[in-house]
């Protein structure tokens, strides 16, 4: 089973968190145990898995956030003069 693991996360296609390889072995293999367990044995055959960050960063589109740049800085200046 691990070395299935082994294999799909070397395809490079894709980041895995433990809790999603915990899902694909689920799926793949009929079983299921804890993220937590799984990144020990993912520790334990020297296989990297990287926590996924929380981010929206991907979704913003650089006009709106220029925009609304533009927005805060003029209502700060407001601010400062009242």
């Amino acid at each position: 089973m691990l070395e299935a693991v082994r294999t799909e996360v070397a395809k490079g296609t894709r980041t895995w968190s433990a809790r999603e390889i915990v899902d694909w072995v689920a799926e793949h293999h009929g079983v299921r145990i804890s993220p937590g367990r799984m990144r020990v044995h993912l520790t334990r055959a020297k296989l990297s898995y990287q926590r996924t960050a929380r981010s929206l960063r991907h979704k913003q589109q650089p006009e709106q956030v220029a925009d609304r740049k533009v927005e805060l800085e003029a209502l700060e200046k407001k601010r400062m003069l009242d």
